[in-house]
């Protein structure tokens, strides 16, 4: 088979889920599973339907709420010409101070450094801690080398704590020796707790393996949990192999759930096979998000030492799964739901680390599961559901093995679920199995306008002649992207004889995109 790729450890079960589960659940589901998008006022889509012209008017408005409101919006259009009004409205001093945050905050959203100069001024203005503080926000958002120095002075100076604080993690945007220096003396010095813990995540801002030492240095002194798990998360974006030996010390020495959990985080993060060992041991661990993340570190490691055991404990917590009765299901859903995000992470991780390794996992993991629908906690369930079955055919692509593929063609371009014989179609392509061009064809009259023009992609890569009749039979679907990708495909196959019926569409077709692959495919088979 060819790839067209460019495209038994005893796990106990605690009767009452706790806190450290739902986390878990939590971040499989938001951070791996599920992949929404925001809210649409999150990337500033409003201001950019404002005619330009009527910003540029509003920036000489008499009203400062005007005013205002012209500023945000060239901020998040990140509208570079503006800068220069923009310097000189925040230099104004006669400017009412809700528009000067609003300018601050903008020339931040904008990240022009020609700004630099204006924001260092707005910073040394001792006058307002509130244009200061927005100011060195402005400057950490900008990250700009040439204003560190201008940051480290008025850190050193005597300003006010919310000055400061925002100073501290502006810092986080600096990752040279200059930064990390005082930040580290903060650590070693300051009396403000708050000031300390701002430090901590500045460090880790930085995402430098040079950040380590002085983070290590403060894990040695830490007096709470509290404040040691906020170093472990700064280490671990850090990715320090340093801070691997304290890690694992720390790890031997806590009880703390929470601490437990961002440790193996950490540890996972440094993507080192010196590690697996320990994340290994992990998957041994009574706190499911503790094994949810040592599997997920253990796939970013690539360190076949971990196959058998991801293996292992896939199966046993199956075998769980497959022993709940409805009611027990009914009575506690996010048991299940944190049984399926680590499942999802065990066949991520069997993936990347070696995938025909992981077949039988794979093809367990596949199979359909039915389960209510009737409460949000069920369809939460069903969505898991889906998203470990999705993983897992994605994961039989890459298997080169005959039973991925029958099971392919058998079952899942036959799935119930639109989305799983999309997968599933993709999958098979992936796999360049015998039979595949007779399995996918009939997908070509799919219900699903996805399916079909998956299909329709996949037979063109395949490279099998055979297929392009029916290729040629879909030139006339419904939804534009079928036909998009019948044509491309048609090109890829050297389908001379649709040569005609391609430039039909080339010069008549509703959809632009379609008429432009037909132009290009039209060429591909010489037609000029």
């Amino acid at each position: 088979m060819r790839s067209i790729s460019a495209a038994e450890p005893r796990v106990a079960r605690p009767a009452l889920v706790s806190l450290a589960a739902a986390f878990a659940v939590l971040v499989a589901l938001v951070g791996g599973l599920v992949s929404a998008p925001g809210p649409a006022a999150a990337n500033g889509w409003q201001w950019h339907s404002i005619p330009r012209p009527a910003l540029v008017a509003g920036l000489e408005s008499d009203s400062p709420r005007r005013r205002a409101f012209a500023v945000r919006a060239f901020g998040y259009r990140r509208d570079r010409q503006v800068v220069p009004r923009l310097v000189a409205m925040l230099d104004d001093e006669g400017e009412a101070t809700e528009v000067r945050t609003e300018i601050l905050r903008a020339l931040g959203r904008i990240g022009d450094p020609a700004a630099g100069p204006a924001l260092i001024r707005a910073l040394a203005d001792g006058g307002s801690s509130e244009i200061a503080a927005e100011a060195a926000d402005a400057l950490g958002a900008l990250g700009a080398p040439a204003t560190l120095p201008a940051l480290l002075e008025a850190l050193a100076g005597k300003r006010p704590l919310v000055v400061r604080t925002r100073i501290v993690a502006a810092l986080g945007s600096f990752p040279e020796e200059p930064a990390i220096a005082a930040l580290a003396g903060l650590l070693r010095n300051e009396r403000s707790r708050s000031l300390r813990r701002r430090a901590i995540r500045a460090l880790g801002r930085m995402a430098t393996p040079a950040a380590a030492p002085p983070l290590l240095a403060a894990l040695e002194t830490a007096r709470s949990d509290r404040v040691r798990a906020e170093i472990v998360d700064a280490l671990a974006r850090a990715r320090a192999p340093a801070a691997r030996r304290p890690l694992i010390e720390l790890l031997a020495a806590t009880a703390d759930p929470r601490l437990r959990v961002r440790i193996t985080v950490a540890l996972g993060a440094l993507a080192d096979g010196s590690v697996a060992p320990t994340l290994i041991r992990l998957l041994d661990d009574d706190s499911p998000p503790v094994q949810f993340f040592a599997a997920r570190g253990l796939g970013r490691s690539g360190d076949r030492r971990g196959v058998e055991p991801l293996r292992r404990l896939y199966r046993d917590v199956a075998r769980r799964d497959a022993a709940l009765t409805p009611a027990e299901i009914e009575a506690d859903p996010v048991a299940l739901l944190a049984d399926l995000s680590l499942r999802y992470e065990i066949v991520r991780a069997l993936h990347r680390i070696d995938a025909p390794a992981g077949l039988d996992v794979f093809l367990d993991a596949a199979r359909r599961r039915d389960l209510r629908r009737d409460s949000a906690a069920h369809l939460r369930l069903n969505e898991g559901v889906y998203q470990l079955r999705r993983a897992a055919v994605v994961a039989l692509g890459y298997t080169g093995s005959e039973a991925a593929a029958r099971t392919l063609i058998a079952d899942l371009l036959a799935d119930r679920d639109f989305r799983i014989r999309a997968v599933a179609v993709q999958a098979l392509g992936v796999l360049g199995a015998d039979g595949a061009v007779a399995a996918l064809v009939p997908r070509l009259d799919d219900d699903t306008a996805e399916v079909r023009w998956r299909a329709a992609a996949v037979l063109g890569r395949l490279g099998k002649p055979g297929a392009a009749s029916a290729l040629a039979a879909r030139l006339g679907d419904a939804h534009p992207e079928v036909r998009r990708q019948a044509v491309l495909s048609l090109g890829y196959l050297g389908a001379v004889e649709a040569r005609e019926r391609v430039a039909a569409l080339a010069r008549g077709d509703a959809d632009a995109a379609v008429r432009e692959a037909a132009r290009e495919t039209v060429r591909l088979l010489g037609g000029g």
